[in-house]
């Protein structure tokens, strides 16, 4: 095999991928969040399975640029985000998994900590406009939940939890609920996609729509 640079690999990698993604199944950025997330996991089946709501891209980039905050559930979702987008972004990445005070709340309150860290981040910050959930199908439909009672807006939803238990179902509420989200349906997902939706966001923000 011909020794290629990296750059070259990347955009060998993606003209394969953009022969597998049907012509009219997305728009020309969501394509390119399309092919990120398959080039990050190698499995072409997932490409039928990214949801879209009408203009979240559009959203998510205009949130990018006023820089408001960015909540992950987990912190492998905030070490997969790219520092060169964080080097002179304004806004804040917070993962609350493990402040002791959602500790104690999960604790109290007999939930789970991903349940209470969405929860402590809503009560405590009013700016977050990213949710990227890469973990626990219970911080999604605590998210939800939060939502339809008014404690957040103008924000978007990156749900892309994973398990055999409660992940496709939190997904599928999330799309019915009809609040602006990039989903991953059924039970795949995980930090990694989580995270690469959000490296693509960054980047199209950059260049502008």
């Amino acid at each position: 095999m011909k020794k290629l640079l990296p750059e070259e690999i990347e955009e060998k990698s993606f003209s394969i991928i953009e022969k597998h993604i049907p012509v009219n199944l997305f728009s020309e950025t969501e394509r390119e969040i399309v092919k990120k997330v398959v080039h990050t996991t190698a499995d072409f089946s997932l490409i039928k399975k990214i949801y879209f709501s009408n203009g979240v891209i559009e959203l998510a980039t205009d949130i990018l640029k006023r820089g408001k905050d960015i909540f992950t559930d987990v912190a492998m979702v905030e070490a997969g985000i790219s520092p060169q987008y964080l080097r002179d972004y304004k806004g804040k990445v917070i993962c609350e998994i493990r402040n002791p005070k959602v500790a104690e709340t999960a604790k109290s309150e007999m939930i789970t900590r991903s349940e209470a860290a969405i929860r402590y981040a809503v009560e405590h910050n009013n700016n977050i406009g990213i949710f990227a959930i890469g973990n626990a199908p219970t911080a999604l439909f605590e998210l939800i939940k939060l939502a339809k009672e008014g404690h957040i807006s103008d924000f978007i939803v990156i749900g892309a939890c994973v398990g055999m238990v409660g992940a496709k179902e939190a997904k599928n509420h999330l799309i019915k609920s009809g609040l602006p989200c990039i989903a991953i349906k059924g039970k795949r997902g995980g930090s990694p996609i989580a995270a690469t939706i959000l490296n693509g966001l960054f980047k199209i923000s950059r260049r502008g729509l």
